[in-house]
């Protein structure tokens, strides 16, 4: 079966940080949460690179938004 999106995993602190991502999206969708805001999860004393972290949550946002065919309006909080 043909895949729509690939995702390389470069580490395994990425595959966690992207399954943290995907898993608080499903809970708040099985929860009826129509809207949902995000820290940069892991960028800050955790020490996880700023753009890296950005680039995986933007991924996994997109990508579990167009997979479960939402329209949750899901925001980033990020910090100077």
């Amino acid at each position: 079966m043909p895949a729509s999106c690939m995702v390389f995993v470069r580490s395994r602190k990425e595959a966690l940080l992207r399954s943290c991502y995907r898993s608080c999206l499903a809970i708040a969708s099985v929860h009826g949460c129509t809207s949902m805001a995000f820290p940069l999860i892991s960028a800050g004393i955790y020490g996880y690179p700023r753009a890296e972290a950005l680039d995986v949550a933007e991924d996994e946002i997109r990508y579990w938004l167009k997979e479960n065919d939402s329209t949750m309006d899901v925001k980033l909080a990020l910090w100077p």
